[in-house]
C-alpha cells in the first residue's frame, strides 16, 4: 500500500482519471511486482459491504510502459469500479463457486466417517454412501454452472472495460499495451529464473520490477515471435475469466471515436515512472515483500545488492560468453563448465611456439 503523502502526483493523476471517466474514486492504491493491474474490494468483505475500492498497479507496467499505455490500464481498472453492482455480483458469484468447488471436490466428512466406522450396520452403509454420491454429483454440476456464469459475467466485464480503454487512449495503444503486457508477462518468468540462479550467488537485485522491464530485451526473436503466435491464436474457452487477445483486439478497434486521452506526444512515449515521486524506493519496498514472500526465512537482507552492479557484471558476463563462443567457434555451455587439467595452468616461456600451437589446433576445430 502507498501512501498518499509519498506519492502525492500519482493519486491526483487517478483522482483526475476518475473523474473524467466517472468513477469512484479508490480508497487506496496498492503497488506491488507482479505483472498485472486489479481493480478490487478494500479490506475484503468489509470493502464489498461498504463499497471502498482499492487500485492495485503492478510497478513492471511503471517501468515498462508508457504514460499513454499505463493510464489505458488503470482507466481499464476504473471501468470495473464503475461496474460496482456488477463488481459485487461477481464477488457473490465468484465466493459461492469457490464453496460449492470446496464442496464438490474437498474432503467428504460423512463420506469419510462411515468408511472408519463399522458402527452403522452394512444396509445403512450403502443407503448413506449412495445418498452421499448423489449429493456430491449434484455439487459438481452447481459448481460446473457457478463456474459458467462466473466465467461470461467476467468476460463481459473485461470487454466493456477494454472499450473504456479504447475510447480514452485509442484502440492501437490498447493493442501494443497489451502485447507489451505478453512480453513483460515472459520476462518475468526470466527474472524469476534469475531471481533462484542470484540466490545461489548470494546476491539479490534491490529492485525486482526493473529487473522484469529490462529483461524484456533480453527476449530472443524466436521467443517473442512465439508467445505472438500464441496470442494470435488464443482461443476463450467456456472457462475463461477473459476473453482471448483476438476477440479483445476487435472489440476494442470497434471504437471509432478520438481518443479522449491528450498529452503532447513526448508525454505520451515518455516512461510511466515520471508519474512517481521516487519510483525506486516503491520499487524497493515491492521487491523485499516479493523475497520475503517467496523465499522466507531464507531472505537476507544483507543479500540485495545495486541492481546497476548486477546488471553491469552479467551484462560483463554476457560479452565474455560471446567472445569464448567467437574464439572456440562453437557454443561453450557455461552452465557446465569444460574441466581442465592442473597442467593447463602452467605458465610457457615460449610465447610464440605456444601461440602457433593453439593457432593451429584452433584451425583444426
Amino acid at each position: 500500500l502507498v501512501r498518499r503523502d509519498a506519492e502525492p502526483f500519482l493519486y491526483e493523476y487517478v483522482e483526475t482519471l476518475c473523474e473524467s471517466v466517472g468513477a469512484p474514486i479508490p480508497e487506496e492504491i496498492s503497488l506491488d511486482a507482479d505483472v498485472n493491474a486489479s481493480a478490487s474490494f478494500a479490506g475484503g468483505p468489509v470493502g464489498f459491504l461498504t463499497g471502498r475500492m482499492r487500485l492495485t498497479i503492478g510497478l513492471p507496467l511503471v517501468h515498462g510502459l508508457t504514460v499513454a499505455q499505463l493510464t489505458g490500464i488503470i482507466v481499464h481498472e476504473l471501468g470495473h469500479f464503475t461496474q460496482g453492482s456488477g463488481m459485487q455480483l461477481s464477488y457473490i458469484i465468484r465466493h459461492i463457486t469457490m464453496w460449492f468447488a470446496n464442496a464438490a471436490y474437498g474432503p467428504a466428512s460423512a463420506g469419510w466417517w462411515l468408511q472408519s466406522n463399522t458402527y452403522p450396520p452394512w444396509i445403512v452403509r450403502i443407503v448413506c454412501m449412495f445418498g452421499i454420491r448423489i449429493s456430491h454429483s449434484f455439487l459438481v454440476v452447481l459448481s460446473m454452472l457457478t463456474n459458467v456464469v462466473s466465467a461470461a459475467m467476467s468476460r463481459q466485464m473485461e470487454f466493456d472495460a477494454d472499450r473504456l480503454e479504447a475510447l480514452y487512449v485509442g484502440s492501437e495503444v490498447f493493442v501494443q499495451s497489451s502485447r507489451r503486457l505478453r512480453r513483460l508477462g515472459l520476462a518475468q518468468q526470466m527474472a524469476l529464473h534469475d531471481l533462484f540462479q542470484f540466490k545461489q550467488e548470494g546476491r539479490l537485485v534491490d529492485d525486482f520490477p526493473r529487473l522484469i522491464a529490462v529483461n524484456v530485451d533480453r527476449i530472443d526473436r524466436e521467443l517473442d515471435a512465439l508467445v505472438r503466435k500464441q496470442s494470435q491464436e488464443m482461443e476463450t474457452k467456456w472457462y475463461s475469466s477473459h476473453p482471448g487477445d483476438p476477440e479483445r483486439f476487435a472489440n476494442a478497434r470497434s471504437v471509432q471515436e478520438e481518443p479522449a486521452f491528450h498529452l503532447p506526444d513526448s508525454m505520451m512515449k515518455a516512461r510511466a515512472s515520471i508519474l512517481f515521486h521516487d519510483v525506486s524506493k516503491v520499487s524497493r519496498g515491492a521487491t523485499m515483500e516479493l523475497y520475503r514472500n517467496k523465499l522466507g526465512s531464507e531472505f537476507r537482507k544483507s543479500e540485495l545488492h545495486d541492481i546497476e552492479d548486477i546488471l553491469e557484471r552479467r551484462e560483463a558476463e554476457k560479452q565474455a560468453a560471446e567472445a569464448l563462443e567467437r574464439f572456440m567457434r562453437v557454443e561453450i555451455p557455461i552452465l557446465y563448465p569444460i574441466p581442465i587439467s592442473e597442467y593447463a595452468t602452467e605458465v610457457t616461456s615460449d610465447h610464440e611456439r605456444m601461440y602457433e600451437k593453439l593457432k593451429h589446433q584452433r584451425a583444426e576445430t
